[in-house]
């Protein structure tokens, strides 16, 4: 018990340390009035207690708000020594600050953080791999398109490509539909 204490607690004081920093000589009444701005105020004495190192939790929406209202991204809160600084992504699981952002983000599919190596990567993992596939056949696509004047080698060439990319996006939103994610498709979801 005490080890998931303590790392709950260096994570929140982790945030609340990376809270100040990026707050730097403006006031907390400041950021206050920043997360009203975005949305959600969070109160001075929360975010005090939070940089004090006071505050056993730290509630998700909070996390958000005072991300937007310093204009960094949520994992930058989580993790502030990217990439390559060292931190708990799970008690006693220590990894680069870079690797814990990405598993946390699905990016990383197989990593120490995670108990077995051999689990799906799940709906983010297989999301961002989508991602990627759709910006490929774009610029496959584009080149095509920009090349009509190829020799017919380039042409196979390029069509080649985009077929492949095109099967192995199919895959992958199989994988995405068979995890309870949601594909869109030409306007319909």
């Amino acid at each position: 018990m005490s080890n998931e204490v303590d790392w709950s607690g260096a994570v929140v004081n982790r945030i609340g340390k990376t809270v100040r920093t990026l707050r730097g000589a403006r006031t907390v009444q400041w950021l206050s009035d920043e997360t009203h701005a975005v949305g959600k105020r969070v109160a001075k004495a929360s975010i005090s207690e939070l940089e004090n190192g006071n505050r056993k939790v730290v509630a998700i929406t909070d996390l958000l708000i005072l991300a937007a209202a310093l204009h960094v991204h949520p994992i930058q809160l989580l993790y502030p020594d990217m990439p390559d600084g060292q931190v708990d992504a799970l008690p006693g699981r220590s990894v680069t600050s870079w690797e814990a952002a990405q598993w946390f983000s699905g990016g990383l599919q197989q990593s120490a953080i995670l108990v077995d190596p051999d689990i799906d990567p799940g709906v983010s993992a297989w999301s961002r791999e989508r991602e990627q596939l759709q910006r490929r056949i774009n610029r496959v696509q584009r080149s095509l398109d920009i090349r009509t004047a190829l020799d017919a080698d380039g042409r196979e060439r390029y069509q080649a490509d985009l077929d492949e990319y095109q099967d192995r996006l199919q895959t992958v939103e199989r994988h995405i539909r068979a995890l309870g994610g949601v594909v869109v498709e030409q306007g319909r979801i």
